[in-house]
Protein backbone atom coordinates (compact mmCIF):
# COMPACT_ATOMS: atom_id res chain seq x y z
CA UNK A 1 0.00 0.00 0.00
CA UNK A 2 1.47 3.34 -0.62
CA UNK A 3 -0.57 6.70 0.46
CA UNK A 4 -0.45 9.78 -2.08
CA UNK A 5 -1.25 13.05 -2.05
CA UNK A 6 -1.53 13.28 -5.86
CA UNK A 7 -2.62 11.11 -8.88
CA UNK A 8 1.06 10.44 -10.26
CA UNK A 9 1.39 6.74 -9.28
CA UNK A 10 3.67 6.68 -12.38
CA UNK A 11 6.93 5.92 -10.28
CA UNK A 12 4.86 2.99 -8.74
CA UNK A 13 3.59 1.54 -11.78
CA UNK A 14 7.21 1.84 -13.27
CA UNK A 15 8.65 -0.60 -10.43
CA UNK A 16 5.89 -3.81 -10.38
CA UNK A 17 7.84 -5.52 -13.03
CA UNK A 18 11.11 -5.42 -10.26
CA UNK A 19 8.85 -6.49 -7.13
CA UNK A 20 7.23 -9.65 -6.22
CA UNK A 21 4.32 -8.61 -5.21
CA UNK A 22 1.01 -9.63 -6.89
CA UNK A 23 -0.68 -6.63 -6.33
CA UNK A 24 0.34 -2.93 -5.17
CA UNK A 25 -2.41 -0.54 -4.53
CA UNK A 26 -2.25 3.14 -3.33
CA UNK A 27 -4.50 5.05 -1.34
CA UNK A 28 -5.13 8.21 -3.21
CA UNK A 29 -7.21 11.24 -1.21
CA UNK A 30 -7.32 14.87 -2.63
CA UNK A 31 -9.75 17.15 -0.87
CA UNK A 32 -13.13 15.14 0.29
CA UNK A 33 -12.00 12.78 -2.02
CA UNK A 34 -10.49 8.98 -0.97
CA UNK A 35 -10.09 6.47 -2.95
CA UNK A 36 -7.91 3.70 -3.74
CA UNK A 37 -6.03 3.03 -6.63
CA UNK A 38 -5.29 -0.61 -8.21
CA UNK A 39 -1.30 0.05 -9.88
CA UNK A 40 -0.85 -3.59 -10.48
CA UNK A 41 -4.03 -3.43 -13.07
CA UNK A 42 -2.16 0.04 -14.44
CA UNK A 43 0.58 -2.20 -15.17
CA UNK A 44 -0.98 -5.26 -16.56
CA UNK A 45 -2.46 -3.01 -19.19
CA UNK A 46 0.93 -1.74 -20.36
CA UNK A 47 3.54 -3.75 -22.47
CA UNK A 48 6.50 -4.41 -20.49
CA UNK A 49 8.77 -1.98 -22.01
CA UNK A 50 6.47 0.98 -21.45
CA UNK A 51 6.17 -0.30 -17.89
CA UNK A 52 9.71 0.60 -17.87
CA UNK A 53 9.51 3.93 -19.63
CA UNK A 54 7.08 5.30 -17.42
CA UNK A 55 9.38 6.42 -15.16
CA UNK A 56 11.40 9.00 -18.05
CA UNK A 57 7.82 9.81 -19.34
CA UNK A 58 6.87 10.78 -15.64
CA UNK A 59 9.88 12.95 -15.55
CA UNK A 60 10.00 14.52 -18.76
CA UNK A 61 6.55 15.72 -18.30
CA UNK A 62 7.27 17.60 -15.18
CA UNK A 63 6.52 14.82 -12.44
CA UNK A 64 5.15 16.74 -9.27
CA UNK A 65 6.79 20.23 -9.88
CA UNK A 66 4.66 21.32 -13.06
CA UNK A 67 1.44 20.46 -14.67
CA UNK A 68 2.92 20.42 -18.16
CA UNK A 69 5.78 19.74 -20.49
CA UNK A 70 6.36 22.61 -22.95
CA UNK A 71 2.93 23.48 -23.21
CA UNK A 72 1.14 20.75 -23.67
CA UNK A 73 -0.50 18.52 -20.72
CA UNK A 74 0.51 14.96 -19.34
CA UNK A 75 -2.16 13.35 -21.54
CA UNK A 76 -1.03 14.85 -24.42
CA UNK A 77 2.14 13.62 -23.87
CA UNK A 78 0.60 10.26 -23.47
CA UNK A 79 -1.29 10.01 -26.48
CA UNK A 80 1.55 10.97 -28.71
CA UNK A 81 4.09 8.54 -26.87
CA UNK A 82 0.67 6.06 -27.92
CA UNK A 83 1.44 6.99 -31.66
CA UNK A 84 5.22 6.24 -31.70
CA UNK A 85 6.27 3.45 -30.49
CA UNK A 86 10.12 4.32 -31.39
CA UNK A 87 10.46 6.57 -27.78
CA UNK A 88 9.83 3.90 -26.23
CA UNK A 89 13.24 2.16 -26.25
CA UNK A 90 14.52 5.72 -25.51
CA UNK A 91 12.73 6.58 -22.56
CA UNK A 92 13.49 2.83 -21.02
CA UNK A 93 16.99 3.79 -21.49
CA UNK A 94 16.19 6.81 -19.50
CA UNK A 95 14.02 5.15 -17.02
CA UNK A 96 17.24 2.81 -15.77
CA UNK A 97 19.58 6.09 -15.64
CA UNK A 98 17.18 7.65 -13.61
CA UNK A 99 17.27 4.49 -10.95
Amino acid sequence: MIRAINTDVVPAVSKMTDIDADEVWTAFSAGKHFRYLAIHEFAAQLCPPKVQACCALHALTGCDTASFFSGRGKKTAWNAWNVSDQITDVLADLSSILE
